[in-house]
């Protein structure tokens, strides 16, 4: 079966099937360098073509590659809303063909995006500079599709030095919006909120967060690799994150090597909800008991009066068993979660190939970016 999938900036995509071509396989180069041919005197974009056990795959890329992102046209200093006009143009051709260029959002997102990091990241002085918009859609690419940065700077057009620093001081820019994406509910309205929200869903009493982590898979460090090394075997650093009934972060923290398992106990969470500064003080009377704010997380955790975990398997019953039910409808929104936040930003889902003390820039970028979105 031959297909020819077209893509140009009026229509999105047009499927074309040949079954005719499949008939005669001597026939097969011959025909398809006729179509080949005939498609490229039709329309005048460039065509790549990639066959695969008799599949022809045509896109035409020329709308997206005369765009500012792909860096083939100059920044202009003076007219600003030229660039505008131009990034607006990238990101109405991104949301047809959102698969191939895999910036993750809308148009207006990513114009907001850029007006949000505007005061930090910092202006270039060279004297062919490069765009913000062209930046930070540099570093959704790489976020999203966990590409090299060789073939990200061929992609966008520039050097390969410079698409690495271009990466980092937006991710960087980005963790510097962690504070207000990314937070403890502080009023007890939004606690309530929150209560509510889980109450709703899980059934679950006084629950202002779940709990759990996760690994992000990293190359062997040159140090201490063995620490690093989980239980799954393959290599790891720890990302614990609390979130609330939206599946929304509230709190996180990244770096702590695969093999640890005191990551709660060191982390600032713990502390304050040691303290008891994590939440307000709240609490509802149930069957004549005073339950607090708490958290829900897996057997993993440790129990106490702000940590509820399940009941361990084979020994509850009755009561037990219905409360380990709606406790695991609570616990699995972090799950979902971790879900949404690797599927989005495919760097956490495969192989992170930074340097370990660079990871936490990463994650952080893509968890402040998941609560943005």
């Amino acid at each position: 079966m031959y297909f020819e999938i077209l893509i140009s900036s009026e229509s999105a995509m047009s499927i074309f099937f040949s079954h005719d071509l499949c008939k005669n396989s001597r026939a097969k180069p011959t025909a398809f360098r006729q179509i080949r041919r005939s498609s490229e005197k039709s329309n005048p974009y460039r065509t790549i073509s990639c066959y695969r056990t008799g599949i022809q795959v045509s896109a035409f890329y020329a709308p997206i590659m005369d765009v500012d992102v792909f860096g083939t046209l100059r920044r202009n200093k003076k007219n600003k809303s030229t660039r505008r006009a131009k990034s607006r143009k990238l990101l109405r051709l991104a949301t047809v063909i959102s698969r191939y260029l895999n910036f993750r959002m809308p148009e207006e997102a990513f114009l907001n995006l850029c007006d949000l990091l505007h005061p930090y990241i910092p202006k270039q002085t060279m004297k062919t500079t490069v765009s913000l918009e062209k930046r930070v859609a540099l570093t959704l690419y790489k976020l999203a599709s966990n590409t090299e940065f060789h073939d990200v700077a061929n992609l966008f057009g520039i050097g390969v030095s410079t698409a690495c620093d271009v990466f980092w001081e937006v991710c960087k820019g980005l963790c510097q919006l962690k504070r207000k994406f990314i937070g403890m509910p502080k009023s007890e309205e939004d606690v309530k909120t929150i209560i509510k929200g889980f109450q709703e869903k899980s059934a679950f009493p006084m629950c202002a967060g779940a709990l759990d982590g996760t690994h992000i898979h990293i190359l062997a460090p040159s140090i201490f690799h063995t620490d690093y090394y989980n239980r799954k075997g393959w290599y790891s650093v720890i990302l614990q994150g609390l979130v609330d009934h939206q599946y929304m972060f509230q709190d996180f923290d990244i770096g702590w090597p695969g093999k640890s398992h005191k990551l709660f106990q060191n982390s600032k969470l713990h502390a304050k909800l040691e303290n008891g500064t994590c939440f307000p003080p709240l609490t509802k009377t149930i069957q004549g008991v005073d339950i607090p704010v708490l958290i829900v997380a897996d057997s993993a955790y440790s129990l106490s009066c702000n940590v509820m975990k399940p009941f361990p398997e084979g020994v509850a019953r009755g009561p037990q068993l219905q409360l380990n039910e709606c406790l695991s409808r609570a616990r699995i929104h972090v799950e979902h979660a971790f879900g949404r936040l690797k599927d989005r930003w495919h760097c956490l889902m495969k192989r992170n190939d930074s340097q370990t003390t660079n990871i936490k820039f990463v994650v952080a970028a893509c968890i402040v970016l998941h609560n943005f979105l």
